[in-house]
């Protein structure tokens, strides 16, 4: 099935997923045909803009959507009863051909630094090869589009609701180990728009330190609760681990990324202690465990372990002479 094809078998219930949905639609639209010979680069996105309302105009009927001015103050709309939620998620997966079906279950297998290196030598559509090289396992082999209208599908279930109330359950922990007066073995050192930040015994303190490690759960939602963090870090700090431990702060990271608890060790051996601790912890809840290594991009700024691999990737892809595929 086509992605056109893929993104027309989502049903939208709420004002917010027919602006969602505009969105999508509207990024297939702009490059939905080939230009013309006689066609110009201007001509064409001139073209594209202008036939684009008529489009989802037609796109709206087909579906049944009613048009955004007639939603009711609830926000209802008027369409079909859907099942939205994991079953919807699985449904909108079972969309993608067969052959992208198969490469997922491959994706997934691969770590982090090996999917990178397939990403060398393949091209999935996308630009953005941060957001690809921190996609959950089984998301690595879906396009944007497609992660799109996941989300669509479940933004608005009481699955992704226990997305929610968890990482504001975190919020709130972090929140109060800031306000405790008790052992400054655990403390809080800050929290930001995408992590809040723990730090443990002497912390990160080596001027070159830049080891981390990945936590990724098979239900991130169920296994982040402020107790089990709260029991990681403590069990850390017995073992005589030194170094952060962060959790992401957005519902949209928790739900969609690999690093669900990010851990930056002062040396190398603490990183391998924390996995070590986790594995103990939490056991048949990960789905993956992972090391990396921040350092200096070539701008001269330091950055992340995902940033360098993607910075690697565009560095080979631009050297290589050989063809890009596109699974």
């Amino acid at each position: 099935m086509s992605h056109e094809q893929l993104a027309k078998s989502v049903k939208l219930e709420k004002q917010s997923d027919l602006q969602v949905a505009e969105k999508v639609f509207k990024d297939i639209h702009m490059t939905g045909r080939a230009m013309r010979i006689d066609e110009s680069p201007e001509d064409y996105q001139r073209e594209r803009e202008t036939s684009w309302p008529h489009a989802w105009e037609q796109i709206k009927k087909e579906k049944g959507w009613i048009p955004s001015e007639t939603v009711s103050a609830t926000g209802a709309m008027n369409a079909a009863p859907q099942e939205y939620g994991a079953e919807k998620a699985d449904q909108l997966f079972a969309h993608v051909p067969q052959e992208r079906r198969e490469l997922a279950k491959y994706l997934a297998g691969l770590s982090q630094d090996e999917y990178a290196e397939w990403l060398t030598k393949h091209m999935l559509e996308e630009t953005d090869l941060y957001n690809q090289l921190t996609a959950r396992p089984e998301y690595r082999s879906l396009l944007g589009q497609e992660r799109a209208l996941v989300f669509v599908a479940v933004k608005d279930t009481p699955e992704y609701a226990q997305y929610r109330q968890r990482v504001e359950e975190l919020d709130q922990f972090w929140l109060l180990k800031k306000k405790q007066a008790g052992s400054q073995n655990i403390r809080t050192v800050g929290s930001g728009e995408k992590w809040s930040n723990f730090e443990i015994n002497k912390g990160a303190q080596s001027a070159h330190s830049e080891s981390k490690g990945y936590l990724t759960f098979k239900k991130p939602a169920e296994a982040l609760t402020p107790e089990n963090v709260s029991s990681f870090m403590r069990r850390l700090q017995e073992a005589g681990y030194n170094g952060q431990v962060k959790v992401p702060t957005m519902p949209s990271a928790l739900f969609f990324r690999f690093d669900n608890i990010v851990f930056h060790g002062d040396t190398d051996a603490d990183v391998d202690k924390a996995l070590q601790v986790a594995e103990q912890l939490f056991g048949g809840q990960l789905t993956q465990t992972q090391k990396g290594t921040d350092g200096i991009n070539a701008n001269g700024s330091h950055t992340s372990h995902s940033d360098l691999l993607a910075e690697k990737v565009k560095k080979t892809r631009a050297e290589s002479n050989i063809e890009m595929k596109n699974p």
